[in-house]
């Protein structure tokens, strides 16, 4: 999977996904993930919390290789807070 996508807008997305994340730890560690994943134009977010779940869609974005893959919450908030630039780019090999 290889994605572009403007770092605001997937701020905003990881943002309102995570309000579907359960609060503090989970004994079911998968819930502390977002789904990421990458189709046409389009570049999806998901999360929940087996009661509530939320999608967030990126439209326009690049994408290079479609694909899906499971991030940690705590990664995702890292990459979009860390980087002043405009675009994030994404590759999984």
């Amino acid at each position: 999977m290889r994605i572009r996508v403007d770092r605001r807008e997937l701020l905003h997305a990881f943002q309102t996904v995570s309000s579907a994340l359960p609060a503090g730890r989970s004994g079911i560690a998968v819930l502390q993930n977002v789904k990421l994943a990458a189709e046409g134009k389009n570049v999806s977010l998901m999360a929940t919390d087996l009661e509530v779940g939320v999608r967030y869609v990126i439209e326009g974005g690049e994408v290079g290789e479609p694909g899906a893959l499971v991030i940690p919450a705590d990664t995702i908030a890292s990459v979009c807070n860390c980087f002043g630039i405009c675009t994030c780019c994404c590759r999984r090999r």
